[in-house]
Protein backbone atom coordinates (compact mmCIF):
# COMPACT_ATOMS: atom_id res chain seq x y z
CA UNK A 1 0.00 0.00 0.00
CA UNK A 2 1.30 3.49 -0.84
CA UNK A 3 2.34 5.52 2.20
CA UNK A 4 -0.04 8.32 1.10
CA UNK A 5 -3.14 6.09 1.04
CA UNK A 6 -4.34 7.25 4.45
CA UNK A 7 -3.49 10.95 4.08
CA UNK A 8 -6.66 12.98 3.63
CA UNK A 9 -6.35 16.29 1.78
CA UNK A 10 -9.18 18.82 1.62
CA UNK A 11 -8.96 21.59 -1.00
CA UNK A 12 -11.12 24.68 -0.43
CA UNK A 13 -11.45 27.23 -3.25
CA UNK A 14 -14.46 29.04 -4.69
CA UNK A 15 -12.94 28.94 -8.20
CA UNK A 16 -14.07 25.65 -9.76
CA UNK A 17 -11.24 25.55 -12.31
CA UNK A 18 -8.57 26.12 -9.64
CA UNK A 19 -10.26 23.53 -7.43
CA UNK A 20 -10.17 20.81 -10.10
CA UNK A 21 -6.63 21.71 -11.16
CA UNK A 22 -5.31 21.53 -7.59
CA UNK A 23 -7.05 18.21 -6.99
CA UNK A 24 -5.48 16.80 -10.15
CA UNK A 25 -2.02 18.06 -9.17
CA UNK A 26 -2.25 16.60 -5.66
CA UNK A 27 -3.32 13.21 -7.01
CA UNK A 28 -0.34 13.27 -9.37
CA UNK A 29 1.95 13.53 -6.33
CA UNK A 30 0.72 10.21 -4.92
CA UNK A 31 -2.32 8.27 -3.83
CA UNK A 32 -3.68 10.94 -1.52
CA UNK A 33 -7.34 10.81 -0.53
CA UNK A 34 -8.45 14.12 -2.02
CA UNK A 35 -11.74 15.91 -1.38
CA UNK A 36 -12.80 19.35 -2.59
CA UNK A 37 -15.22 22.05 -1.50
CA UNK A 38 -16.18 25.33 -3.19
CA UNK A 39 -17.33 26.99 0.04
CA UNK A 40 -15.35 27.74 3.19
CA UNK A 41 -18.56 27.65 5.22
CA UNK A 42 -19.57 24.21 3.94
CA UNK A 43 -16.08 22.85 4.49
CA UNK A 44 -16.18 24.12 8.07
CA UNK A 45 -19.59 22.53 8.65
CA UNK A 46 -18.24 19.18 7.45
CA UNK A 47 -15.25 19.41 9.77
CA UNK A 48 -17.30 20.50 12.79
CA UNK A 49 -19.76 17.66 12.21
CA UNK A 50 -16.82 15.21 11.92
CA UNK A 51 -18.06 14.35 8.42
CA UNK A 52 -14.54 15.21 7.30
CA UNK A 53 -11.31 14.98 9.27
CA UNK A 54 -8.57 16.13 6.88
CA UNK A 55 -4.88 15.77 7.61
CA UNK A 56 -4.17 18.76 5.38
CA UNK A 57 -6.30 21.66 4.18
CA UNK A 58 -5.19 23.53 1.05
CA UNK A 59 -7.23 26.73 1.05
CA UNK A 60 -7.68 29.96 -0.83
CA UNK A 61 -7.92 33.21 1.14
CA UNK A 62 -10.18 35.45 -0.92
CA UNK A 63 -13.53 33.65 -0.97
CA UNK A 64 -17.11 35.00 -0.79
CA UNK A 65 -19.44 34.59 2.21
CA UNK A 66 -16.70 33.26 4.49
CA UNK A 67 -13.13 34.13 3.56
CA UNK A 68 -10.02 32.18 4.44
CA UNK A 69 -9.19 34.33 7.45
CA UNK A 70 -12.51 33.57 9.11
CA UNK A 71 -12.07 29.90 8.29
CA UNK A 72 -8.66 29.97 10.00
CA UNK A 73 -10.19 31.56 13.10
CA UNK A 74 -13.04 29.07 13.22
CA UNK A 75 -10.67 26.13 12.75
CA UNK A 76 -8.49 27.47 15.55
CA UNK A 77 -11.45 27.87 17.90
CA UNK A 78 -12.53 24.32 17.07
CA UNK A 79 -9.07 22.95 17.81
CA UNK A 80 -8.28 21.66 14.32
CA UNK A 81 -5.33 19.31 14.68
CA UNK A 82 -4.27 18.84 11.06
CA UNK A 83 -1.97 20.88 8.85
CA UNK A 84 -2.81 23.91 6.71
CA UNK A 85 -1.36 25.40 3.54
CA UNK A 86 -2.49 28.62 1.89
CA UNK A 87 -3.00 28.77 -1.87
CA UNK A 88 -3.58 32.31 -3.11
CA UNK A 89 -2.70 35.03 -5.55
CA UNK A 90 -2.50 37.62 -2.77
CA UNK A 91 0.69 39.52 -1.91
CA UNK A 92 3.47 37.88 0.08
CA UNK A 93 2.78 40.24 2.97
CA UNK A 94 -0.86 39.12 3.20
CA UNK A 95 0.19 35.48 2.94
CA UNK A 96 2.79 35.86 5.70
CA UNK A 97 0.28 37.65 7.93
CA UNK A 98 -2.24 34.87 7.31
CA UNK A 99 0.36 32.28 8.25
CA UNK A 100 1.07 34.12 11.50
CA UNK A 101 -2.66 34.26 12.22
CA UNK A 102 -2.84 30.49 11.77
CA UNK A 103 0.12 29.92 14.08
CA UNK A 104 -1.50 32.12 16.73
CA UNK A 105 -4.27 29.49 16.83
CA UNK A 106 -1.65 26.71 17.15
CA UNK A 107 -2.40 25.42 13.66
CA UNK A 108 0.45 23.61 11.91
CA UNK A 109 1.11 25.82 8.88
CA UNK A 110 3.18 24.23 6.12
CA UNK A 111 3.50 27.52 4.24
CA UNK A 112 1.89 29.05 1.17
CA UNK A 113 1.67 28.43 -2.55
CA UNK A 114 1.29 31.31 -4.96
CA UNK A 115 -1.12 30.97 -7.85
CA UNK A 116 -0.60 29.66 -10.47
CA UNK A 117 0.69 26.71 -8.46
CA UNK A 118 3.86 24.98 -9.65
CA UNK A 119 3.96 21.18 -9.28
CA UNK A 120 7.49 21.36 -7.83
CA UNK A 121 6.36 23.77 -5.11
CA UNK A 122 3.38 21.54 -4.36
CA UNK A 123 5.62 18.49 -4.09
CA UNK A 124 7.90 20.26 -1.62
CA UNK A 125 4.88 21.39 0.38
CA UNK A 126 3.43 17.90 0.60
CA UNK A 127 6.85 16.61 1.59
CA UNK A 128 6.69 18.69 4.78
CA UNK A 129 3.53 16.92 5.88
CA UNK A 130 4.05 14.52 8.74
CA UNK A 131 1.08 12.59 10.07
CA UNK A 132 1.21 11.97 13.79
CA UNK A 133 -1.31 10.71 16.26
CA UNK A 134 -3.66 13.59 17.02
CA UNK A 135 -2.90 15.29 20.32
CA UNK A 136 -5.82 15.75 22.66
CA UNK A 137 -6.47 19.39 23.54
CA UNK A 138 -5.23 20.41 27.00
CA UNK A 139 -7.86 19.68 29.57
CA UNK A 140 -9.46 22.80 30.96
CA UNK A 141 -11.01 22.44 34.36
CA UNK A 142 -14.16 24.40 35.29
CA UNK A 143 -12.79 25.92 38.48
CA UNK A 144 -15.27 27.59 40.84
CA UNK A 145 -14.89 30.59 43.10
CA UNK A 146 -14.54 28.17 46.03
CA UNK A 147 -11.67 26.40 44.23
CA UNK A 148 -9.83 29.69 43.74
CA UNK A 149 -10.39 30.84 47.33
CA UNK A 150 -9.22 27.48 48.68
CA UNK A 151 -6.09 27.64 46.52
CA UNK A 152 -5.24 31.10 47.86
CA UNK A 153 -5.86 30.13 51.48
CA UNK A 154 -3.85 26.90 51.15
CA UNK A 155 -1.03 28.66 49.27
CA UNK A 156 -1.34 26.32 46.31
CA UNK A 157 -0.13 29.08 43.97
CA UNK A 158 3.64 28.87 43.61
CA UNK A 159 6.31 30.76 41.72
CA UNK A 160 8.42 29.48 38.87
CA UNK A 161 11.23 31.74 37.65
CA UNK A 162 12.69 32.44 34.22
CA UNK A 163 16.13 34.10 34.15
CA UNK A 164 16.92 37.33 32.29
CA UNK A 165 20.55 37.69 31.22
CA UNK A 166 22.74 40.39 29.72
CA UNK A 167 23.52 39.82 26.07
CA UNK A 168 26.85 41.62 26.30
CA UNK A 169 28.48 39.46 28.97
CA UNK A 170 25.97 36.79 30.02
CA UNK A 171 25.51 38.23 33.50
CA UNK A 172 22.22 37.30 35.15
CA UNK A 173 20.28 40.54 35.56
CA UNK A 174 17.15 39.15 37.16
CA UNK A 175 14.35 36.62 37.03
CA UNK A 176 10.68 36.87 36.16
CA UNK A 177 8.23 35.28 38.59
CA UNK A 178 5.64 33.19 36.74
CA UNK A 179 2.78 31.86 38.84
CA UNK A 180 1.67 28.24 38.69
CA UNK A 181 -1.14 26.44 40.49
CA UNK A 182 0.05 23.28 42.25
CA UNK A 183 -3.35 21.63 42.32
CA UNK A 184 -3.75 18.64 44.69
CA UNK A 185 -5.58 16.59 42.01
CA UNK A 186 -4.59 18.03 38.61
CA UNK A 187 -0.91 18.78 39.23
CA UNK A 188 0.76 21.91 37.86
CA UNK A 189 -1.73 24.19 36.10
CA UNK A 190 -0.62 27.09 33.91
CA UNK A 191 -1.99 30.62 34.37
CA UNK A 192 -3.95 30.70 31.11
CA UNK A 193 -6.41 28.35 32.82
CA UNK A 194 -6.96 30.35 35.99
CA UNK A 195 -5.80 34.00 35.89
CA UNK A 196 -8.99 35.22 34.21
CA UNK A 197 -11.01 33.38 36.87
CA UNK A 198 -8.96 34.89 39.68
CA UNK A 199 -9.69 38.35 38.28
CA UNK A 200 -13.35 37.53 37.65
CA UNK A 201 -13.93 36.25 41.19
CA UNK A 202 -12.12 39.22 42.72
CA UNK A 203 -9.08 37.47 44.21
CA UNK A 204 -6.35 39.03 42.07
CA UNK A 205 -5.02 41.15 44.96
CA UNK A 206 -4.70 38.06 47.14
CA UNK A 207 -2.88 36.21 44.37
CA UNK A 208 -0.55 39.15 43.69
CA UNK A 209 0.33 39.40 47.37
CA UNK A 210 1.02 35.66 47.51
CA UNK A 211 3.31 35.85 44.46
CA UNK A 212 5.17 38.78 46.04
CA UNK A 213 5.51 36.97 49.39
CA UNK A 214 6.95 33.92 47.62
CA UNK A 215 9.31 36.15 45.62
CA UNK A 216 10.49 37.95 48.76
CA UNK A 217 11.35 34.70 50.51
CA UNK A 218 13.16 33.34 47.45
CA UNK A 219 15.02 36.59 46.73
CA UNK A 220 16.33 36.77 50.31
CA UNK A 221 17.84 33.31 49.94
CA UNK A 222 19.45 34.20 46.62
CA UNK A 223 20.89 37.40 48.06
CA UNK A 224 22.27 35.48 51.00
CA UNK A 225 24.07 33.25 48.49
CA UNK A 226 25.56 36.30 46.76
CA UNK A 227 23.12 36.67 43.87
CA UNK A 228 21.34 40.02 44.34
CA UNK A 229 19.35 40.14 41.12
CA UNK A 230 15.96 41.76 40.66
CA UNK A 231 12.65 39.91 40.53
CA UNK A 232 10.04 40.88 37.94
CA UNK A 233 6.38 40.38 38.82
CA UNK A 234 3.39 40.67 36.51
CA UNK A 235 0.87 43.08 37.98
CA UNK A 236 -2.78 43.27 36.96
CA UNK A 237 -4.23 46.70 36.31
CA UNK A 238 -6.99 45.68 38.73
CA UNK A 239 -4.38 45.50 41.49
CA UNK A 240 -2.69 48.71 40.43
CA UNK A 241 -6.02 50.51 40.58
CA UNK A 242 -6.38 49.61 44.27
CA UNK A 243 -4.35 52.29 46.05
CA UNK A 244 -4.93 50.68 49.43
CA UNK A 245 -3.65 47.35 48.19
CA UNK A 246 -0.55 48.85 46.61
CA UNK A 247 0.21 50.82 49.78
CA UNK A 248 0.03 47.58 51.78
CA UNK A 249 2.92 46.12 49.78
CA UNK A 250 5.54 48.61 50.98
CA UNK A 251 5.67 47.48 54.65
CA UNK A 252 5.67 43.85 53.47
CA UNK A 253 8.71 44.48 51.28
CA UNK A 254 10.62 46.43 53.93
CA UNK A 255 9.81 43.84 56.62
CA UNK A 256 11.77 41.28 54.60
CA UNK A 257 14.82 43.51 54.35
CA UNK A 258 14.15 44.34 50.70
CA UNK A 259 13.31 47.58 48.92
CA UNK A 260 11.03 48.53 45.99
CA UNK A 261 14.09 48.86 43.76
CA UNK A 262 14.65 45.13 44.04
CA UNK A 263 11.49 44.51 42.02
CA UNK A 264 10.28 45.18 38.51
CA UNK A 265 6.55 45.44 37.99
CA UNK A 266 5.59 44.26 34.50
CA UNK A 267 2.38 45.64 33.00
CA UNK A 268 0.98 44.38 29.70
CA UNK A 269 0.97 47.01 26.95
CA UNK A 270 -2.69 46.65 25.98
CA UNK A 271 -3.89 47.09 29.58
CA UNK A 272 -1.83 50.25 30.04
CA UNK A 273 -2.47 52.19 26.87
CA UNK A 274 -6.23 51.61 26.69
CA UNK A 275 -6.87 54.49 29.09
CA UNK A 276 -4.40 57.24 29.92
CA UNK A 277 -5.32 59.02 33.15
CA UNK A 278 -5.51 56.20 35.68
CA UNK A 279 -2.39 54.33 34.50
CA UNK A 280 -0.39 57.57 34.37
CA UNK A 281 -1.16 58.36 38.01
CA UNK A 282 -0.64 54.80 39.25
CA UNK A 283 2.59 54.16 37.38
CA UNK A 284 4.10 57.53 38.23
CA UNK A 285 3.39 56.92 41.93
CA UNK A 286 5.06 53.51 41.75
CA UNK A 287 8.11 55.09 40.15
CA UNK A 288 8.19 57.70 42.91
CA UNK A 289 8.17 54.91 45.49
CA UNK A 290 11.21 53.34 43.85
CA UNK A 291 9.79 50.42 41.86
CA UNK A 292 11.20 49.65 38.44
CA UNK A 293 8.54 49.42 35.72
CA UNK A 294 8.44 47.40 32.52
CA UNK A 295 5.98 47.42 29.65
CA UNK A 296 5.35 43.77 28.80
CA UNK A 297 4.43 42.00 25.53
CA UNK A 298 5.30 45.15 23.59
CA UNK A 299 4.08 45.11 20.01
CA UNK A 300 0.98 42.98 20.56
CA UNK A 301 -1.47 45.86 21.04
CA UNK A 302 -0.52 47.86 17.92
CA UNK A 303 -0.42 51.06 19.96
CA UNK A 304 1.02 54.37 18.88
CA UNK A 305 4.69 54.03 19.77
CA UNK A 306 4.95 57.73 20.61
CA UNK A 307 2.65 57.19 23.61
CA UNK A 308 5.45 55.30 25.29
CA UNK A 309 7.27 58.51 26.17
CA UNK A 310 4.39 59.61 28.41
CA UNK A 311 4.86 56.73 30.86
CA UNK A 312 7.70 56.22 33.38
CA UNK A 313 8.79 52.82 32.12
CA UNK A 314 12.44 51.90 32.46
CA UNK A 315 12.24 48.63 30.57
CA UNK A 316 10.67 47.60 27.28
CA UNK A 317 10.00 43.89 26.76
CA UNK A 318 9.53 42.99 23.10
CA UNK A 319 6.98 40.22 22.71
CA UNK A 320 8.28 36.76 21.79
CA UNK A 321 6.27 36.72 18.55
CA UNK A 322 8.67 39.35 17.16
CA UNK A 323 11.86 37.67 18.39
CA UNK A 324 11.93 33.93 17.74
CA UNK A 325 12.97 33.34 14.14
CA UNK A 326 13.92 36.98 13.67
CA UNK A 327 16.82 36.11 11.36
CA UNK A 328 14.35 34.65 8.86
CA UNK A 329 11.81 37.49 8.91
CA UNK A 330 12.48 40.95 7.54
CA UNK A 331 9.25 42.29 9.06
CA UNK A 332 10.22 41.04 12.54
CA UNK A 333 13.68 42.56 12.19
CA UNK A 334 12.21 45.87 11.04
CA UNK A 335 9.88 46.04 14.04
CA UNK A 336 12.68 45.03 16.41
CA UNK A 337 15.02 47.77 15.14
CA UNK A 338 12.22 50.35 15.52
CA UNK A 339 11.69 49.25 19.13
CA UNK A 340 15.42 49.37 19.81
CA UNK A 341 15.72 52.90 18.44
CA UNK A 342 12.66 54.04 20.39
CA UNK A 343 13.96 52.58 23.64
CA UNK A 344 17.34 54.24 23.14
CA UNK A 345 15.64 57.58 22.60
CA UNK A 346 13.72 57.22 25.88
CA UNK A 347 16.62 55.75 27.87
CA UNK A 348 14.97 52.36 28.36
CA UNK A 349 16.48 48.91 28.75
CA UNK A 350 15.36 46.48 26.04
CA UNK A 351 14.48 42.90 26.98
CA UNK A 352 13.85 40.41 24.17
CA UNK A 353 11.44 37.63 25.11
CA UNK A 354 11.20 34.31 23.29
CA UNK A 355 14.92 33.80 22.65
CA UNK A 356 14.89 30.11 21.72
CA UNK A 357 17.88 29.50 19.46
CA UNK A 358 21.55 30.40 19.18
CA UNK A 359 20.65 32.32 16.01
CA UNK A 360 18.16 34.47 17.95
CA UNK A 361 20.80 35.14 20.61
CA UNK A 362 23.56 36.01 18.12
CA UNK A 363 21.33 38.42 16.20
CA UNK A 364 20.22 40.25 19.33
CA UNK A 365 23.75 40.47 20.69
CA UNK A 366 25.15 41.80 17.41
CA UNK A 367 22.48 44.51 17.19
CA UNK A 368 22.93 45.84 20.72
CA UNK A 369 19.92 44.47 22.59
CA UNK A 370 20.40 44.62 26.36
CA UNK A 371 18.77 41.58 27.93
CA UNK A 372 17.48 38.22 26.69
CA UNK A 373 14.87 35.87 28.12
CA UNK A 374 13.70 32.56 26.70
CA UNK A 375 14.17 28.82 26.41
CA UNK A 376 17.67 29.19 24.92
CA UNK A 377 18.69 30.45 28.35
CA UNK A 378 16.27 28.54 30.56
CA UNK A 379 12.70 27.40 30.83
CA UNK A 380 10.76 28.66 33.85
CA UNK A 381 12.02 26.60 36.80
CA UNK A 382 11.14 26.23 40.50
CA UNK A 383 12.97 28.42 42.99
CA UNK A 384 14.88 25.42 44.35
CA UNK A 385 16.45 24.85 40.92
CA UNK A 386 17.79 28.38 40.46
CA UNK A 387 21.08 27.76 42.30
CA UNK A 388 21.95 24.73 40.15
CA UNK A 389 20.98 26.59 36.98
CA UNK A 390 23.12 29.58 38.00
CA UNK A 391 26.13 27.36 38.57
CA UNK A 392 25.76 25.78 35.15
CA UNK A 393 25.14 29.10 33.40
CA UNK A 394 28.15 30.82 34.97
CA UNK A 395 30.34 27.93 33.90
CA UNK A 396 29.15 28.24 30.30
CA UNK A 397 29.73 31.99 29.78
Amino acid sequence: MNKNDDIKVLIVDDDLFSLKLMAHMVRQQGDYRVDTCESARRSLERILSREQNPDLILMDLNMPEMDGLELIRRLGDFGYGGALALVSGQSKRILRASEELSRSYDINVLGHLEKPVCSTQLSLMLGRLEINEPKPPPKKHPFTMEDILSAVENREFINYYQPKVSLSDGEVKGVEALVRWRHPEHGIIFPDQFIHLVEHYGYINELTRLVLENALDDARLWRGAGDPFTVAINISMLSLASLGFMDSLYPLIYSKGMSPGDFVFEITESRVLDDRRQPLEILTRLKLKGFELAIDDFGTAYSNLSKLSDYPFGELKIDRSFIHGITDSRSKATFYHACLALAREYGMTVVAEGVETREDWAFLKSTGCDVAQGYFISRPIPADDIAAWLSGWKASV
